[in-house]
């Protein structure tokens, strides 16, 4: 049987969309950030006329629920649970941290991937020796000093776009323990986040016919497994 499925992705400067048939992906269409609210259901017209492709042969919309720059998120979103009212198309949720996480493979004991929450804040996740452990939201020098008491001694691998803002910061805070590879990824790939689209949606984990964003800057959300 064939599954085709559409899968939304917002970093922080674009928004891409994927035509994707049983997980491997057949197109994409990427717009700038900035030109989501105007283009993003016109993209997902033209992925689906470009391959003959109707609506009701969709399975499923996939998308990062974040976390990302909030106004993009929420176009991203927002389009998303008005596609699953016009054509009831169930909704598989993705945690973009921890599919951050998992693509992420170090020879490190510990992997902490940084996303920029803005305001001297980080989006973060901790892998353990191949276990996630934490995510959440921190100031990023209690998240530092955090880390250091919890890994006085312990290599750490670090990816992700907060590493651009704060590397003067992990390296003086965690100087040689501090590992920060010369081509980091800012942020999970597209194809990362397809992939746990489908195997969610072959489990029917986190399926729905709303979705909300991830790791809101909020008391409820600042730490979260």
């Amino acid at each position: 049987m064939t599954n085709y499925a559409l899968i939304l992705q917002s970093d922080y400067n674009n928004v891409s969309v994927s035509l994707c048939e049983n997980g491997s992906i057949v197109e994409t269409s990427t717009d700038t950030k900035h030109k989501a609210s105007q283009n993003l259901v016109s993209q997902m017209n033209n992925l689906l006329n470009n391959h003959t492709i109707a609506w009701s042969d969709i399975q499923f919309i996939g998308l990062n629920q974040g976390p990302a720059p909030f106004t993009t998120l929420r176009v991203i979103i927002t389009t998303a649970n008005g596609l699953n009212f016009a054509h009831k198309l169930p909704l598989v949720g993705i945690d973009g941290i921890k599919t951050f996480l998992h693509e992420q493979q170090h020879s490190t004991p510990v992997t902490v991937v940084l996303l920029n929450a803005f305001a001297k804040d980080l989006y973060y996740g901790i892998k353990v020796d191949n276990k996630i452990i934490s995510t959440g939201w921190e100031n990023h020098q209690i998240l530092f000093d955090s880390l250091t008491k919890e890994y006085p001694t312990t290599q750490i691998t670090f990816a992700g776009n907060g590493i651009t803002l704060f590397e003067k910061e992990i390296k003086e805070t965690f100087g040689e323990y501090a590992q920060i590879p010369e081509s980091f990824p800012d942020y999970c790939s597209i194809q990362a986040v397809v992939d746990q689209a489908f195997t969610q949606w072959e489990q029917k984990e986190n399926v729905h016919d709303m979705l909300l964003p991830l790791y809101l800057k909020t008391l409820k959300y600042k730490t979260s497994m």
